[in-house]
């Protein structure tokens, strides 16, 4: 019976000639062979992990981006704000070694104010040389006692350039001459420690450092500064020291050069205390001469006086490049930052520095954990997404398997009924209950309506099969006259069959269409489901990568508007610093109105007029960090909002929901190609249907003849009586 239809190895019945025209058959027994609840599930279950994964793989990168320009730019920020700190302790120490030099330098200037109008008021009134030089000792002492600037203090004047009368005073120390008369006294800050005259070696031009401090203030009329040098005194007591020395002058003749000796030993305990309080002691500072001579180091106290390039000589060799600079320079060596703060002990004169270094580990180790901290958070971060992409998508495949199975229950009933008629039952009374008016609910109705169709035909044709068995007897007289007729019969009973057999064949294609047509319904609504799932976690994403791009970009103009705070306060000093110059300036001219007696107030006025030139300098170089500051908060806004932008390009998302809707196009393009084939079958159905029926007025027009013959039958009464009950057999397999 269904020796013209061929059954592929996924258990799909497909009738001979379909092959012809459907090759596509063979192909897609694979995916056949998979029942529909598990192609519902897998499908849309990869589809969620497509999905899913790519949400998680965005939000991901997102992260990563966020926290990568968080650690660079706070990592940035701390370290320099660490070798800020730096720099500024650096100026600190350098305005405090300044400061003592610059005090000598005015204690310095005073006096010699002092000694030249002293010995202008002798000379203009004659008076003796010997009180003279005796009143200038005594000035000098008086001046060492009430100020405690240095720890010593000499006059030495040029041969004959006091009084002219050198050689009256060879050897007199009362009168302060030396073993060639020149006036040369010496007096310690210390009252338990004599002065002593300074003899002509002390003060020759032969190119030693002991007599540079009157050489260099001699020939250059400035003010000088000794380098580092190791002093000892009457009481064998060795300290390091340096000199400030002031040229005499009397117009523009140079008379002498008064000098003010400073012990360094206190700029160790300086050092040391600043050590101690940056970075706990474990950084390294270094007061160093303009010849490269260690004034200072801190924990190193004995390696005062030894030249800088025999302690650190990596740092010794960029120093000399960098002592020339006006601002504090930062440094990187062997794991440490240095920071230099060159600076000239009185003005005009060489720039020494001072020399901070740390170890690189605690200057970044801030920037450092900071770092640590945010990778941390990144990688945790990256692990709860992750486990909550999982997480939804094995839930959503859960879910997508169970509404699978509400899909494929009804059609699983349906095929039931199909295995019992197949099996033998033949219950024609059965029907499919299923009450949804979906898919499913039109393949179960038509199903029904087939077998409404089919049961009246099988109970008519029973029937008629008892009427042929009752009227047997009768037409046994007539057998041998219709046997012609009875074969004309069988043949189109036979062609019953045939029409019978092409009308369940036809009914078997529209079953199949059917079930193709509900499928196609179903990836219809899968596709659906996914593109709305698709658009709404798009449109959550942009809305949280924007809410948290707003939150940056006010958090960086709140920083912008903070900079632009402090713009305002060094506006503030900078108006204070010129006032002050101001104030200054105004005491330079009043001082000069004094002449000479205003001469040391004139000095002072120098000095706040410079102190306050270089507060106006500090303020600048600070509005110029602020500036750099306030340009980059403006570049970190300008990138936030900039990527708030591309957020926005990420609504390309929405593709994927123009996709899913070309899918529920093409599956209604099935669902009609489906209904002209349930078209075409229902056609030929109707054309089996009077075929049948033409062969059933062939049978009534011989039953006619043999009911004319019927008489004549009787020979063939037992065989047509076999014919019915084996028809009464076939017949009883149904249940109608």
């Amino acid at each position: 019976m269904f020796s013209n239809s061929f059954s592929c190895n996924c258990g799909l019945l497909v009738p001979a000639h379909l092959l012809i025209y459907s090759p596509s058959v063979l192909s897609n027994c694979t995916l056949a062979s998979l029942s529909i609840k598990f192609r519902i599930a897998g499908l849309a279950g990869l589809c969620m992990l497509g999905t899913v994964s790519a949400l998680v793989a965005f939000s991901i990168n997102n992260i990563n981006g966020i926290s990568t320009l968080s650690t660079d730019y706070s990592t940035k920020m701390l370290g320099d704000s660490a070798l800020q700190y730096m720099q500024s302790l650096g100026q600190t120490q350098a305005q405090l070694v300044s400061k003592r030099f610059s005090d000598a330098r005015i204690f310095g200037d005073a006096l010699m104010q002092q000694v030249t109008y002293h010995r202008a008021y002798s000379q203009q009134q004659k008076l003796d040389p010997s009180s003279v030089r005796k009143g200038l000792i005594e000035l000098l002492q008086n001046q060492v006692t009430v100020n405690s600037e240095g720890s010593g203090v000499g006059i030495g004047f040029a041969a004959n350039a006091l009084d002219g009368s050198d050689s009256k005073f060879v050897g007199d120390k009362a009168a302060g001459g030396n073993e060639t008369g020149r006036f040369a006294p010496y007096i310690y800050a210390s009252p338990q420690m004599p002065g002593y005259i300074m003899s002509d070696k002390e003060m020759a031009d032969d190119g030693t450092p002991g007599t540079f401090w009157y050489t260099c203030a001699m020939k250059s009329g400035k003010d000088c500064v000794t380098n580092p040098y190791s002093f000892t005194n009457s009481e064998g007591v060795t300290a390091l020291m340096s000199t400030v020395s002031i040229p005499i002058f009397a117009g523009t003749a140079r008379l002498g050069v008064i000098c003010v000796d400073i012990s360094l030993g206190s700029l160790q305990q300086i050092v040391d205390a600043s050590s101690q309080g940056l970075y706990d002691g474990k950084s390294q500072i270094t007061f160093v001469s303009a010849d490269g001579v260690i004034a200072a180091r801190s924990g190193e106290p004995l390696s005062a006086g030894r030249k800088f390039s025999e302690v650190d000589q990596v740092t010794s060799g960029q120093l000399i490049e960098h002592l020339g600079d006006q601002g504090p320079t930062v440094l990187k060596a062997e794991g440490k930052t240095a920071v230099v703060a060159a600076f000239a002990p009185i003005q005009g004169g060489d720039n020494w520095a001072v020399i901070i270094q740390v170890p690189d580990e605690l200057v970044f180790a801030s920037s450092n954990a900071l770092h640590a901290h945010l990778s941390q958070a990144s990688k945790e971060a990256t692990t709860l997404q992750t486990l909550l992409g999982v997480s939804a998508a094995l839930v959503s495949i859960l879910i997508l398997w169970l509404m699978a199975g509400t899909i494929s229950r009804p059609i699983l009933r349906v095929a039931d009924v199909f295995k019992d008629i197949a099996s033998g039952g033949g219950d024609l009374t059965r029907r499919v209950d299923y009450a949804p008016s979906d898919e499913v609910g039109s393949l179960t109705t038509a199903f029904n309506q087939f077998l409404d169709k089919l049961q009246p035909i099988i109970r008519k044709v029973s029937q008629s099969a008892d009427c042929t068995r009752q009227t047997a007897g009768e037409a046994a007289e007539v057998a041998n006259q219709t046997s012609t007729s009875m074969h004309a019969q069988l043949r189109e009973v036979h062609q019953a069959a045939a029409a019978s057999l092409e009308m369940s064949a036809t009914s078997q294609d529209v079953a199949r269409n059917a079930a193709l047509a509900a499928d196609a319904v179903r990836r219809v609504d899968g596709a659906t489901q996914q593109g709305q799932k698709t658009v709404d976690q798009t449109t959550q994403s942009i809305t949280k990568l924007a809410s948290k791009l707003d939150l940056a970009v006010q958090q960086a103009e709140t920083l912008s508007a903070t900079s632009l705070k402090i713009g305002g306060v060094l506006d503030i000093i900078n108006s204070v610093a010129e006032q002050t110059n101001l104030l200054a300036l105004n005491a330079a001219i009043e001082a000069a109105r004094a002449g000479d007696s205003g001469r040391g107030f004139a000095v002072v006025a120098d000095e706040v007029r410079h102190l306050a030139k270089r507060t106006q300098d500090s303020v600048a170089e600070i509005q110029v960090v602020i500036e750099h500051l306030q340009q980059g908060t403006g570049s970190v806004v300008s990138s936030i909002r900039d990527s708030h932008s591309q957020a926005v390009e990420s609504v390309q998302i929405a593709k994927i929901t123009v996709q899913k809707f070309r899918d529920i196009n093409h599956g209604v393009e099935v669902i009609s190609d489906m209904t002209l084939q349930i078209a075409s079958a229902a056609e030929e159905q109707s054309a089996v249907s009077e075929e049948v029926s033409r062969n059933i007025s062939a049978i009534r027009d011989v039953a006619q003849s043999l009911t004319l013959k019927a008489e004549d039958s009787a020979t063939i009464s037992q065989s047509l009586s076999h014919l019915a009950t084996e028809q009464m057999k076939l017949m009883s397999n149904f249940k109608v």
